[in-house]
């Protein structure tokens, strides 16, 4: 089955996010394929002044939401779109555009936002449920319930209440899924259908097992429903640091590793560097690049990439970063890295010496699999995933070839510190490259 997964990131990551990634990650396990359209609230520090004057309409309607996310579904033909959080730069409009399209939609609600204007049925500590099965739901607005502020939260109800009379939960979604019984009630007393709601409860992926009472372990459980109560996290990460590995590294602290998240395949980089003992971070601002050991910039559409890092003022920095950290990327990544590409004028870091053909192996129904000799990695050959991908047609000084495809040519090269392939690594669930990266190219200490 192909799945579109949508999800908007808040500016402090939070249990959804690991809900995704985990999810994504089981799906991909599973032999379905993933495809991704993400967003993240950090981007409302890039607005111009109009921009964010705009901010509550876009929260109604976002006509780039319908714009990409019709795009995408043309381009990927999924089975069937994911929804997680659409708060609120994607906005409700993700609903829309899928249907438009004939495409069924899911939508996990991970809170209570649905119902509540502050997502939580709390209010001074207290329950709340005042605004349960009212449009518009007034009482949120005259006691400030989101953010403290009636401004904000009159913009969350205004959003709620288009959506109610226009029926979009009603009839734009096919199924909802709740976390617990007793969310799946409040829906309902919120005004979903119920015969359009099930039950899932949440997991962790990948299953860790029982522990063999060792005691190098503690369990934390919370609802981190704001900004002050995530603080705790920090000293979760540091008490981690009371516990080793062998040979003295640091639990969770030895390599912050960061992988632009401005859209493609970060997740899956992601989950394969957490596999290895590294702390992946995800890049969207240039001051997010302050701190990282290395970088990673993924697989996706390199135009796109290119825009949004245009957009977000993260060319530049990322020029800079680069000139003195060690940098890998792989597929839209290896093309931002290129000096000279074949086929379309587009914004690149140009930091490498070769020449890449776009899409030289053609569109997305021509990806294939192979068996991949990188004399680099040893024995056995890497299982290589080409999608759309590009080939690289020439290189200059200084540029290593770590891997040819039979005949066709150059798919994978390094530079120094640079480090670029053709392929997809994260999607093939051998981390070799991930550890030749970390490892060979970037210095860092890794775990055998």
């Amino acid at each position: 089955m192909r799945i579109l997964v949508v999800h908007n990131r808040y500016q402090l990551p939070g249990g959804e996010d690991s809900v995704v990634e985990q999810e994504i990650a089981m799906l991909r396990h599973a032999g379905h394929e993933v495809i991704t359209y993400s967003r993240s609230n950090d981007e409302v520090q890039l607005l111009a002044l109009r921009g964010q004057l705009l901010l509550p309409l876009r929260a109604v309607w976002a006509r780039d939401t319908v714009r990409d996310v019709q795009s995408l579904v043309r381009q990927s033909s999924p089975d069937v779109v994911h929804v997680h959080n659409t708060h609120f730069m994607i906005s409700p409009s993700v609903y829309h555009a899928c249907k438009s399209l004939g495409v069924p939609v899911v939508q996990t609600v991970h809170n209570y936002r649905l119902v509540c204007p502050n997502a939580l049925l709390l209010r001074d500590g207290h329950v709340c449920e005042d605004c349960l099965g009212k449009t518009p739901p007034w009482p949120g607005v005259v006691h400030a319930c989101y953010r403290s502020s009636r401004l904000q939260t009159a913009m969350v109800a205004t959003v709620l209440t288009f959506h109610r009379l226009r029926r979009t939960w009603q009839e734009q979604v096919d199924l909802y899924i709740a976390l617990t019984d007793f969310g799946r009630q409040k829906l309902i007393e919120g005004g979903l259908p119920a015969r359009k709601i099930a039950v899932k409860p949440n997991f962790v992926y990948p299953d860790p097992g029982a522990g063999e009472g060792d005691g190098h372990y503690a369990l934390f459980v919370q609802r981190a429903c704001c900004a002050a109560e995530r603080v705790l996290h920090s000293s979760i990460e540091s008490a981690r640091c009371e516990w080793r590995r062998p040979g003295g590294a640091c639990w969770g602290a030895t390599m912050n590793v960061g992988v632009l998240a401005l859209q493609g395949d970060f997740l899956e980089h992601k989950e394969m560097l957490r596999s290895l003992g590294a702390q992946p971070v995800e890049v969207r601002l240039p001051g997010q690049l302050d701190g990282l050991d290395a970088l990673i910039i993924p697989g996706g559409e390199s135009t796109t990439i290119g825009k949004l890092a245009v957009s977000y003022g993260l060319l530049e920095p990322l020029r800079q970063f680069a000139r003195h950290r060690p940098v890998w990327g792989t597929c839209a990544g290896m093309i931002m890295l290129a000096r000279d590409i074949i086929g379309r004028d587009q914004p690149l870091l140009g930091l490498m010496n070769i020449t890449v053909n776009r899409n030289a192996f053609g569109r997305q129904v021509d990806s294939f699999e192979t068996d991949l000799d990188v004399p680099a990695l040893g024995l056995p050959p890497f299982p290589a995933l080409f999608i759309r991908a590009p080939l690289v047609t020439a290189v200059g000084e200084g540029v290593e070839v770590l891997a040819r495809l039979d005949e066709q040519g150059i798919v994978a090269v390094r530079q120094g510190h640079w480090l670029a392939t053709a392929f997809h690594p994260e999607l093939s669930g051998d981390s070799r490259f991930h550890r030749y990266f970390l490892r060979e190219v970037s210095g860092l200490p890794l775990a055998e």
